[in-house]
């Protein structure tokens, strides 16, 4: 059945012309849109515009065979001229060299002032950051059993470590200990002990005796501040109680010392062993007088306590115990008639007191 159309409806057959009109609009439009962007596009692979053709072309030179002179340029006819070459910019200006003396830097640097003005002051540069202080990073990893941790990494709870073994030497490789040196001499090399005193003979023989005076000296070399070699000369004037007798004795022995130090106070301490000869005369009533020699050996020993004086020298008293043994003897009469004759006499004693100064 035909379908009737109403006064004021729109029919099927008008909404189809309709919309074909709307799209032939659309159309037109996108294709007027598309010429405008191909033009543009060709504007601007050509920013020249094209020649003046009401203004004569001048060409120089003139053209080559096969093309034309357009405006002020050749070209092939039925082509589009081609644009020319960009310019290359300009090389920038070379970078001023900084002074002599003076650091590189890469902060900004101030504008250079412009001409007719006064250049400002600079303003100062922020201070650089101190750097951070340095810290020991704990390593990553505990130590195996057995180590102690490194600095800086805490030992962990439960845990402890064993100081390492102390080193020992390997065998085939002891090597001795550098010598000590020797310390400094502190006393002369030289070394003299000169003394004044007394002397007393012991035994049987002694009571003949008195006192005596007794010096002499021991003069040596010292071989360090304890020892010394020494020899002694003594010289002991006897004081003879039963006669006229008039005696005296030399001795001559050898008689090294020990210098021990004992606080503020010095002991000396030595054998003694030499020789000796005594000489004795006794005058008679009528002037002429006979005289006896002895010769012998002598043993003994010297000691003595020392206090110090100054840095090289001390006073101190000398004790010195002998016993002497006469091995000849010799007489000699009132005109001069000498008879000598070997003893083998009994030692005799003596002691001897001095006071001595030691050097």
């Amino acid at each position: 059945m035909p379908c009737r159309s109403h006064p004021g409806e729109v029919t099927v057959p008008e909404q189809r012309r309709w919309l074909g009109l709307l799209l032939l609009v659309s159309a037109i439009a996108v294709g007027a849109s598309v010429a405008r962007t191909a033009r543009a596009d060709e504007d601007e692979d050509d920013p020249e515009p094209d020649p003046d053709l009401s203004v004569p072309s001048v060409c120089a030179p003139p053209c080559p065979d096969g093309q034309i002179c357009v405006g002020t340029r050749c070209v092939v006819p039925g082509r589009r001229p081609t644009a020319p070459p960009p310019r290359r910019a300009p090389p920038p200006p070379p970078r001023p060299q900084a002074p002599a003396g003076s650091a590189a830097t890469t902060r900004p640097q101030p504008a250079p002032p412009q001409p007719g003005h006064a250049p400002g002051r600079a303003a100062p540069p922020p201070p650089s950051p101190s750097p951070p202080p340095a810290q020991a990073q704990p390593p990553p990893y505990p130590p195996p059993p057995g180590y102690p941790p490194p600095p800086g990494y805490p030992q962990p709870l439960g845990w402890y470590y064993a100081p390492p073994p102390p080193y020992v030497q390997p065998l085939g490789y002891n090597y001795p200990p550098p010598p000590t040196p020797k310390p400094a001499l502190l006393k002369r090399r030289f070394l003299a002990l000169p003394f004044l005193g007394a002397h007393s003979y012991q035994g049987t023989d002694g009571s003949r005796y008195g006192l005596g005076l007794r010096f002499g000296t021991l003069m040596g070399v010292r071989l360090n501040d304890r020892f010394s070699l020494n020899g002694e000369l003594t010289f002991n004037l006897s004081n003879v109680t039963t006669s006229s007798t008039r005696a005296y004795s030399i001795d001559l022995a050898a008689a090294p010392l020990f210098q021990m130090p004992a606080g503020s106070v010095e002991i000396v301490l030595g054998p003694k062993f030499g020789f000796f000869t005594v000489d004795s005369k006794d005058e008679a009533a009528t002037g002429l007088g006979t005289s006896f020699t002895q010769n012998g050996i002598v043993l003994g020993l010297n000691t003595g306590v020392f206090l110090p004086a100054s840095a090289t020298t001390s006073m101190g008293v000398l004790l010195a115990f002998e016993l002497r043994r006469t091995s000849e003897s010799c007489y000699n009469d009132a005109i001069g008639n000498q008879f000598c004759m070997s003893t083998g006499s009994d030692f005799v004693g003596l002691i001897g007191l001095t006071a001595a100064v030691l050097f």
